[in-house]
């Protein structure tokens, strides 16, 4: 019997758990990537036009089940979020200097939506580019995020209701806003009715998001590349044969989380903020994940 296909693909942030799936593929040889990634190498994402033979699409969904969230924090599900997501390798240890770089876009990315409902298609691969063997530890990579959250913002003795949009770049080098922008860009506008309203903040002083570490997920950085770090058990198998459909559901509801704070006019449930600060997020990535694979 042919195994399915399974890839640990990408957990946005700190939610989810491990999992032990079967990928199956030919046998190929990888790139060495001590980085994390080799930009450009001949296992980069193919054009699907030209792909010769079985091939995987790899896919993100999301999700539209409510979660229980029982870390005692408040929480919303932004108005908008999305992710540029550059690549996917898998490792088979922490010390593998050789991984099985499954695709590499570089400096490009795909813009991920990560809106209850939404599908992207991250990348088709051909069979033969994946290289038989265990891998237990994988590398996504990201380039940056866009979000858009509801908030109350404090100014001047008013209290004002809108939301706050912002993209932050995590790679150096991404193509962001019309210019190359290093891994500290930052561009935050206060919207009210879905309009901005006053002056944009923008600069290159922000910091690598603080993600905690839950279940050994950790947001990192290396040579100028940010990537999501977890574990995995994925064995490729080069027995199988056909064409496969490999998603990942990850479940994004409420998953914005704050502590509230007890200043003058806060109110709890309510992310409050002011003109130069807000209430402290603890958490903002997927709650958990699904991996599912079909035979096309």
């Amino acid at each position: 019997m042919n195994r399915l296909l399974l890839l640990s693909l990408v957990l946005v942030a700190c939610g989810g758990a491990s999992a032990n799936v079967d990928p199956l593929g030919p046998d190929a040889t990888a790139p060495s990537a001590s980085d994390g990634g080799a930009p450009g190498s001949d296992a980069a994402t193919p054009d699907a036009a030209v792909i010769d033979g079985p091939r995987v699409r790899i896919r993100l969904a999301i999700g539209t089940e409510p979660f229980t969230h029982t870390d005692g924090l408040s929480g919303q599900t932004p108005v908008a979020q999305k992710i540029g997501i550059s690549g996917l390798a898998l490792y088979t240890s922490e010390s593998d200097s050789a991984p099985l770089v499954v695709y590499d876009l570089g400096k490009a990315f795909v813009l991920a939506d990560l809106t209850a409902g939404k599908s992207t298609l991250l990348a088709e691969v051909p069979m033969r580019a994946l290289r038989a063997g265990r891998y237990l530890r994988a590398r996504t990579f990201i380039s940056h995020v866009e979000y858009e959250v509801a908030t109350q913002m404090h100014a001047g003795g008013l209290t004002t209701a809108g939301t706050i949009a912002g993209t932050q770049a995590l790679t150096d080098g991404v193509s962001l806003l019309g210019a190359s922008r290093n891994g500290c860009f930052f561009h935050y506008q206060f919207k009210i009715g879905g309009n901005p309203y006053g002056a944009p903040s923008e600069g290159d002083g922000a910091p690598m998001p603080v993600v905690p570490e839950g279940g050994g997920f950790a947001l990192r950085k290396e040579s100028g590349r940010a990537f999501y770090a977890y574990p995995c058990d994925v064995v490729v198998d080069p027995a199988a044969a056909g064409d496969w459909s490999v998603t990942m559901t990850l479940n994004m509801d409420k998953n914005f989380r704050w502590a509230d704070q007890n200043d003058p006019g806060y109110r709890a449930g309510v992310w409050d903020a002011t003109p130069t600060s807000f209430e402290p997020v603890m958490k903002f990535g997927a709650n958990a994940f699904e991996l599912s694979s079909v035979r096309e």
